[in-house]
């Protein structure tokens, strides 16, 4: 439940991250080819996430130790 809740959680910051207002800006409309490629960029980021949290998720409900602990800590903060 957990993994299925930070997936989701990945997927809104990333569509938060699409609303800079940069494209309010310019006057250039999208191409098919930008959209694959943001669609292809967008699949890559979602899944070195999921893999990144899955992982951690899953050592740190088997190995309940101080640096798994610390690693999910890392995790919630945004890797900072």
């Amino acid at each position: 439940m957990r993994n299925f809740l930070l997936s989701g959680a990945a997927v809104c910051a990333l569509m938060l991250a699409g609303c800079s207002g940069e494209a309010a800006k310019t006057s250039t409309a999208a191409t098919p080819a930008d959209a694959t490629k943001f669609l292809a960029d967008a699949e890559k980021q979602i899944n070195d996430i999921y893999e990144y949290s899955s992982r951690t998720s899953w050592v740190n409900d088997n190995f309940i130790t101080y640096d798994t602990d610390w690693a999910m800590v890392w995790w919630f903060r945004g890797g900072k």
